[in-house]
C-alpha cells in the first residue's frame, strides 16, 4: 500500500505509471471510481476524466488499460465507453 501511495500527489492524482502490475491495478481501480456506471461516455469525455487524475501525460495508456482489464467497455468503433461492474 505504501508503494501505491507514493504514486499520488497531494491532490490524489497519479504522478507516474508504476512498473509493478499489482500497483498498476490499484491505480486503475482508483481511476475506475471516477466513472458513473449509469452513463455512456464519448472518448473525449473519458480522456478528460483521465487527464484530470494523472500527471504523466498518457491518457491513451490509461484508457487502454481500463478496457483491457475489463473495467471499461468500448463499442466496436471506439466511439462510446461505459463503466463495467466491479469483478
Amino acid at each position: 500500500a505504501a508503494r501505491a501511495l507514493r504514486q499520488f500527489d497531494a491532490q490524489g492524482r497519479i504522478t507516474r505509471w508504476p512498473i509493478r502490475f499489482g500497483v498498476q491495478r490499484l491505480m486503475l481501480w482508483g481511476l475506475w471510481m471516477h466513472f458513473d456506471g449509469k452513463r455512456r461516455y464519448r472518448e473525449r469525455e473519458v480522456n478528460e476524466i483521465l487527464n484530470a487524475w494523472h500527471l504523466f501525460g498518457d491518457h491513451c495508456l490509461l484508457r487502454r488499460e481500463l478496457v483491457e482489464m475489463k473495467m471499461l467497455a468500448r463499442t466496436d468503433g471506439g466511439a462510446e465507453y461505459r463503466k463495467l461492474p466491479c469483478r
